[in-house]
């Protein structure tokens, strides 16, 4: 019979609220937390191990448990806050990236440098995977994933285009297609290895030299004579 989580494996005396504070203890504020994961804490004196009896934090802690479902009203929307909080510092520097229209070169480079950061972190691979492979079963995790996070990066890739295009620096073309070609070039030689273990986490030296090709081809295609 298993014993993790397991009522009857309590002390009698810890029946009242379900814990016998047994799994770990942690030293906060200046008493010994004795903690389990489903009930509150005992507190005890981190010298003499005096028990003080079950800490709620002062009275800040009003329930025995809790979930971060307290705070969203579905799975979907806390999916969405996750993805969001993940790439956000990253679509940050996308967005904060600088256009020069006298040295195009120059500022897709920085452009391309941010978007591989980006797309080989291995926080974010690890995700890509999980979501393909899930897409088909949860198809609404699936969109809440792209609308946060591929989508919120190509939005980012095109305001780039669109000053650049405003500036005459490259041929009038749509700046979508300019950024989903831009972005292709950036990653051909490296997302798809990543993603399928091939190839590790590349360093800064790779991303720098897939960048380079990249942006010499892109030039080389859309550049204005």
């Amino acid at each position: 019979m298993t014993i993790y989580r397991n009522v009857f494996t309590n002390d009698p005396q810890a029946a009242q609220n379900n814990s016998t504070a047994n799994t770990t203890v942690l030293k906060h504020n200046g008493v010994l937390l004795a903690m389990k994961e489903d009930n509150l804490p005992y507190a005890m004196d981190p010298d003499t191990l005096e028990t003080f009896g079950v800490w709620d934090f002062d009275g800040q802690v009003r329930s025995a448990t809790f979930t971060l479902y307290n705070y969203f009203a579905s799975k979907e929307e806390l999916f969405e806050a996750f993805v969001v909080e993940a790439g956000r510092s990253a679509v940050e520097r996308l967005i904060d990236v600088p256009v020069d229209g006298r040295n195009i070169e120059k500022t897709l480079t920085k452009l391309g440098l941010e978007f591989l950061r980006l797309i080989t972190t291995p926080n974010v691979v690890a995700l890509d995977r999980l979501i393909i492979s899930e897409a088909r079963r949860l198809p609404d995790l699936a969109r809440i994933f792209y609308e946060n996070g591929p989508k919120r990066t190509i939005e980012a890739l095109i305001r780039v285009f669109d000053e650049l295009l405003a500036n005459s620096a490259i041929r009038p073309v749509d700046s979508t297609t300019l950024a989903l070609h831009f972005k292709a070039l950036c990653e051909s030689s490296i997302l798809e290895r990543q993603l399928w273990c091939v190839e590790r986490q590349p360093n800064e030296i790779r991303l720098k030299k897939a960048v380079a090709s990249a942006v010499s081809a892109f030039l080389h295609g859309y550049a204005n004579p």
